[in-house]
């Protein structure tokens, strides 16, 4: 009975470990001597105003809060490695909330 438990304990421990959780930076894709990032201003090419400011903002924040690089919004000669984007559509899609469940979903 002890070997039975034992072997479901560690059968379960085998499943948890392969559910794709890391932990910080440890799924980082930049080569090891980068330190410095340099963030400018995303391209909009969507009709959508303002857009690259706000989506921009929010990868600083990103990286600033999950990474140890230091961040600098704009173009910086001195960076390591600069990160360019570029915004190719915008879509606002509106959801219905269902009480019961708890749940979204689009309203088509």
């Amino acid at each position: 009975m002890r070997l039975r438990l034992a072997s479901v304990g560690l059968l379960s421990l085998l499943l948890v470990s392969g559910c794709g959780y890391h932990t910080v930076n440890s799924a980082v894709h930049l080569p090891g001597n980068v330190r410095t990032l340099a963030i400018p201003a995303f391209k909009n090419n969507t009709q959508s105003y303002h857009t690259q400011a706000v989506f921009t903002e929010a990868v600083i924040r990103e990286f600033t809060s999950r990474s140890s690089y230091r961040i600098v919004s704009g173009e910086d000669a001195d960076a390591d490695a600069t990160l360019r984007g570029t915004i190719t559509s915008f879509l606002i899609t509106p959801l219905t909330y269902d009480n019961t469940t708890g749940q979204t979903r689009p309203i088509w």
